[in-house]
């Protein structure tokens, strides 16, 4: 029988993102040794399949699938937090003396950062670009994720850049004509949409501040979103 015991999570999209019902319950659990286990085995060629697997095995409520990409990082970092501990050591180069040190980051005190209401207006996910028209765009979900990382695979020469953000772009078209219409659009009009994305990026703000042993000067650190950050056997 199992003894797997969900609690509720405030995910910073809100579920604004979602086409669910306000209110709806969403859970999550900590990993068990099943979940460590498809962790400690990752590599490139399974990397978004065992992904996929270990968030549907921890999610209650919603489509791990339709996941925004944010919600996405935001509960893996809960699931190292939470299973795991909140303590990290990082090693890095002061920013003030500019040695090398090893410093302990707290992951509980990384902000989190919430989907702005402005999303839910549709006229906010419109965009009017000379080379393209009136174009609606949505969040990135997991889903998407997945799908760019695989197109990356399939040839040495496949890129995902564009592929993501063709597949944020809502007109029934399929993600490859989309991606070739980036392809030919204006660079200026391609920028739009890329700093449409980044207005309504939530998640978690991965900048920590350090304090330095050797200095004793406070500096700020970027951690890179690597789940060897923040899982301490990989």
């Amino acid at each position: 029988m199992s003894n797997d015991k969900f609690i509720p999570i405030s995910l910073p999209s809100r579920c604004l993102a979602y086409p669910i019902p306000v209110g709806t319950d969403i859970r999550i659990r900590p990993f068990k040794g099943r979940e460590q286990e498809l962790m400690a085995e990752l590599n490139m060629p399974n990397l978004s399949k065992r992904l996929l697997t270990i968030l549907e095995n921890v999610f209650q409520g919603i489509d791990v699938r339709k996941l925004t990409v944010g919600d996405a990082e935001y509960a893996m970092i809960w699931e190292a937090i939470n299973s795991y501990s909140n303590k990290r050591s990082i090693n890095l180069i002061c920013g003030q003396c500019e040695k090398s040190i090893t410093v302990e980051i707290d992951l509980m005190l990384l902000e989190k950062i919430e989907l702005s209401d402005e999303y839910k207006d549709v006229a906010n996910r419109t965009l009017n670009l000379s080379s393209l028209g009136e174009i609606e765009l949505r969040l990135l979900t997991l889903q998407d994720d997945i799908n760019a990382f695989e197109f990356s695979q399939l040839s040495k020469d496949a890129s995902s850049y564009l592929y993501s953000y063709a597949s944020s772009i809502v007109n029934g078209k399929d993600v490859l004509a989309n991606r070739e219409m980036l392809e030919e659009a204006d660079a200026k009009d391609l920028q739009k949409i890329v700093e449409w994305h980044q207005k309504y990026k939530h998640g978690v703000d991965l900048t920590s501040k350090y304090v330095c042993p050797l200095c004793k000067k406070e500096g700020f650190v970027h951690l890179p979103f690597r789940l060897a950050t923040f899982f301490p056997f990989l």
